[in-house]
């Protein structure tokens, strides 16, 4: 069964959502902005991981730095189309999104993403 995990990054903390295919939450919590922490959180559910979701406009290199020496697969683009074309040419680890893109927001990138796998 794939998992899905979205990262909610702000300045001090982030929040990691984890869910199945049935969109039912397994795993939420708070956390500081630790990659030690963040990897420690993902670590359980990494071998039926499909994506991550990454979401932020502040600061995001540590994580990305972070996840990519872990073994992820770690690919940013600027806009939705660019996210989705890229996503179903090379399917990633991690799609690192902003709610907020020119031409299309991030939840319709992620409905987008879901519909077609």
């Amino acid at each position: 069964m794939g998992l899905y995990a979205g990262i909610d990054l702000h300045s001090n903390n982030n929040y990691i959502g984890i869910i199945n295919e049935e969109d039912q939450r397994l795993f939420e919590k708070r956390l500081p902005n630790k990659i030690e922490t963040v990897l420690e959180s993902l670590a359980p559910f990494k071998g039926s991981m499909e994506s991550v979701v990454v979401e932020s406009t502040y600061n995001w290199y540590w994580i990305v730095d972070g996840l990519q020496k872990e073994g992820y697969k770690v690919r940013a683009v600027t806009s939705g189309p660019m996210g989705i074309r890229s996503a179903e040419h090379d399917p990633p680890d991690i799609i690192l999104l902003d709610v907020n893109m020119p031409e299309m927001n991030g939840f319709e990138v992620c409905r987008i993403l879901k519909q077609n796998q």
